[in-house]
């Protein structure tokens, strides 16, 4: 696959991925009410580097096709359009970061 095509790929996983991390820090943060607030910092960075690490290692696999779930699967016939919108999307975010 392209860089392109993979980063954006990878940008969709993302979003799930992130999802269920906030989950995470919502259950540790309830667990968490009367601990101190260096506690929760420190919880928050472990998690935010989690994010990192996870969207790189998706990245990774689905750069060098060791993924075995991929998202044209998922879109069926729309495959060709996100193949088409892949590299725009690419430089919107590049210009957002």
């Amino acid at each position: 696959m392209g860089f392109f095509y993979t980063f954006t790929e990878t940008l969709m996983h993302s979003l799930w991925q992130a999802g269920l991390i906030a989950l995470v820090y919502a259950a540790a943060n309830a667990a968490l009410k009367q601990g101190h607030p260096l506690q929760k910092r420190n919880l928050l960075y472990a998690l935010l580097l989690a994010q990192v690490f996870i969207s790189t290692l998706t990245f990774l696999l689905y750069f060098t096709g060791s993924f075995f779930i991929t998202l044209p699967g998922l879109l069926g016939e729309n495959e060709g359009i996100f193949n088409i919108i892949a590299e725009p999307l690419f430089y919107l975010y590049f210009l957002a970061v």
